[in-house]
């Protein structure tokens, strides 16, 4: 697992990796609920 500017990396398996972002300025899910400790945004890739 590799961590750098709140972007998660993890190598899964050998044919999946998986991306994180860690996005902690989103203060509102769709500009109405508060959610104090942000957002984490998920991608799969699969080769």
């Amino acid at each position: 697992m590799e961590i750098k500017n709140n972007i998660v990396i993890d190598k899964v398996s050998k044919d999946l990796i998986v991306l994180r972002y860690n996005d902690t300025l989103t203060r509102y899910f769709k500009a109405l609920w508060q959610i104090p400790e942000g957002v984490m945004y998920n991608a799969h890739l699969f080769n």
